[in-house]
């Protein structure tokens, strides 16, 4: 546990460790099914329906990669803090011991003035393998060009990007 001192905050937790031009790999994650919206009052039967009719409604992404590979980053999201949007994400035939996620403008710049790169790391201390769903809760309406980063049990990185268009 962390001990915090009258006046004083706790450390921030030890960033992992930036990776070189050689622990990068092509990214082998991908989605692995249509986004789905769900209502978070899973008793309120009123959201419920309105959720299930936003997913008839809305063509969330194309994943047929005959189409074009490049539209299968682009995903649709729906936007409200009573709104759950859910993300298959397919990892592929590796194991995974950290999946993170932040703006992919991140991944690319320094981050904030102390050089942190902010993110949401997937339940640490934990191998990812298969299928995972990522749920997330979307504030705001907006583009939003995203990356998952993982690494992987040899140590290797690697990143997929995608771009979310969060709308009503």
């Amino acid at each position: 546990g962390v001990e915090v001192v009258a006046g004083s905050k706790p450390a921030p937790p030890a960033a992992a460790p930036l990776p070189t031009a050689s622990n990068w790999n092509p990214s082998l994650l991908s989605i692995g099914a249509l986004p789905t919206c769900s209502a978070l009052e899973s008793d309120n039967k009123e959201r419920v329906a309105n959720a299930a009719q936003w997913n008839f409604t809305h063509i969330t992404a194309m994943l047929d990669v005959s189409t074009s590979p490049a539209l299968t980053k682009e995903l649709f999201l729906r936007a409200g803090e009573e709104w759950q949007n859910n993300l298959v994400l397919n990892l592929g035939y590796l194991k995974y011991t950290e999946i993170a996620l932040s703006l992919s403008s991140n991944a690319g710049t320094r981050g904030d003035c102390q050089g942190t790169i902010p993110v949401i790391r997937f339940i640490p201390g934990t191998t990812f393998a298969g299928q995972v769903t990522l749920a997330v809760t979307l504030k705001k309406k907006g583009k939003y060009n995203v990356g998952i980063r993982a690494i992987d049990t040899n140590g290797y990185y690697s990143m997929y990007g995608s771009i979310w268009n969060v709308v009503d």
